[in-house]
């Protein structure tokens, strides 16, 4: 019977492009409950205390070019009493919110969406123009990385459905994979655009700008990307050279902001030396590493070697130094946990390590092409092992048949997690009391606010930023944000 099987198979002529195709519709399918779920969303915490003055600008001229040039006073105020990140708190003063509630959807929409075109954009150039992998290979690489990396998530309300958390760090680590992919497709076709130029330019400038994590770590991969063009003299090495230098800039005017040391005051803050932060970077790389390494992401390496095997068959690299590009992927990875160790002696927030976790899916999957690479170069592939498109099916068998059981297991995966709540009528219930709350705060009459405990709280929706002591920095944000003298919760 299992011969028969197999020789069925064998006669098949399972293209590359039809997985791909079911590779393709099913990401998209599971997109549609993240998506969905984003309209019962409502703004919180550094949402209202970042959006107060942008607010107010909004709601007395109705000019959205006013309300740009008061998020440039919010960058402005806070560079001298908090944070240097200028670009990132441009954008924290104009979450959706200010111009209505209604509009806060937005927000999973463009956090979503610019990690998909910025995961897609990257990998599109590394597969196409560098592992001489087909398109079919880019698409089901893509949707490995994007799936594995949106769905095992470690906190998808801070990266996905909160602006102030999402923005700071997912959407910046988007843009860096952006910036990477641009660098890379001018080094690899050597052709001049002014367009790529000034993306190159803007980009580097206001990643620069943004949380310190992506800010070094771009930094340090583009500085890699300049000492390896600069040997092979490729001409591309001085727009590289360009955006390494507007990456410092950006990084030392941030800095360089006197709200830093202002922050840094803070009794709650207890920050490493520099080479102690270092060390537990690595500590802390090699944790993680581990932790995140589950029977998924190895099913999808499993997976995708048949595609990385023909691809390493037509690229021409040696594949020589697998264990240096293992090194050095590890120090990229455990560089992004210095900065928050050095300033506060922990890796960070949920939303931070999020986007560490993006970085050990993505480098997991470039590690894999270079040691498949490497042995198929010393097992001479052409003749030791041919891999065709039967083997490929078995095992994308295996892995939707292993995804499933996961999947029916694994309560915490993003989609489903967003499925159950909406079923469920979770975030039905919670968008209407946040609703109540809302109408609270819109009336002109109420001016001492009393609120209701929300009763129930979506897995993937951010809690409640309301708190029990009516001081609480996060109340009076709230209430300054709808011109409260106070708002607190019921007793």
């Amino acid at each position: 019977m299992i011969i028969k099987i197999l020789d069925w198979f064998g006669e098949q002529k399972v293209s590359i492009k039809i997985i791909a195709a079911v590779f393709m519709t099913l990401f998209l399918l599971s997109l549609i409950p993240l998506l969905a779920i984003s309209f019962y969303n409502r703004p919180a915490a550094d949402d209202y205390s970042f959006g107060i003055l942008t607010v107010h600008t909004w709601r007395e001229t109705g000019s959205i070019w006013q309300t740009i040039l008061t998020a440039f006073s919010q960058v402005k105020k806070t560079y001298l009493d908090w944070q240097g990140t200028f670009s990132a708190v441009f954008l924290f003063a104009l979450q959706p919110g200010v111009f209505g509630e209604q509009y806060y959807f937005i927000t999973t929409f463009l956090l979503l969406g610019t990690f998909v075109i910025g995961t897609f954009y990257f990998l599109f150039v590394i597969c196409n123009y560098y592992m001489k992998a087909d398109k079919s290979s880019w698409i089901i690489v893509s949707v490995c990385v994007l799936t594995l990396s949106i769905q095992l998530v470690f906190s998808a309300r801070e990266s996905f459905y909160w602006f102030n958390g999402g923005i700071y760090y997912t959407f910046y680590y988007s843009l860096s994979l952006i910036l990477f992919g641009i660098l890379l497709k001018i080094a690899y076709k050597k052709k001049r655009s002014i367009f790529n130029y000034f993306v190159v330019i803007f980009l580097s400038l206001f990643i620069g700008g943004g949380n310190y994590t992506t800010a070094l770590v771009t930094t340090i991969v583009v500085c890699l990307l300049a000492i390896i063009f600069t040997c092979q003299k490729n001409p591309a090495k001085r727009i590289i050279g360009i955006a390494f230098l507007l990456l410092l800039i950006g990084l030392g005017i941030s800095a360089a902001a006197p709200g830093n040391a202002v922050r840094a005051a803070s009794p709650d803050i207890h920050p490493m030396s520099p080479p102690k932060a270092i060390f537990y970077s690595f500590y802390y790389a090699m944790k993680k590493m581990g932790e995140w390494t589950n029977l998924l992401l190895v099913t999808a390496l499993v997976f995708v070697t048949p595609l990385f095997w023909n691809a390493a068959k037509q690229n021409k690299m040696t594949f020589r130094y697998p264990l240096l590009v293992f090194i050095v992927s590890l120090c990229v990875f455990a560089a992004q946990m210095t900065p928050p160790l050095y300033a506060i002696g922990t890796i960070g927030a949920e939303r931070q390590i999020d986007i560490y976790y993006y970085a050990f899916i993505l480098l997991c999957f470039l590690d894999w092409f270079y040691w498949v690479g490497w042995v198929c170069r010393r097992l001479e592939c052409k003749k030791i092992l041919k891999l065709n498109h039967t083997i490929a099916f078995l095992l994308f068998v295996l892995f939707l048949g292993i995804t499933g059981f996961i999947s029916s297991n694994y309560k915490g995966m993003s989609s489903i997690s967003a499925y159950r709540s909406i079923r469920s009528g979770k975030a039905q219930t919670y968008a209407a009391e946040m609703d109540q709350r809302l109408n609270l705060y819109h009336d002109p009459a109420i001016r001492d606010v009393v609120v209701e405990p929300i009763s129930i709280i979506p897995g993937v929706l951010k809690p409640d930023s309301v708190q029990a002591d009516s001081n609480n920095w996060q109340n009076e944000a709230i209430a300054d944000f709808y011109d409260k003298n106070s708002v607190s919760l019921s007793k």
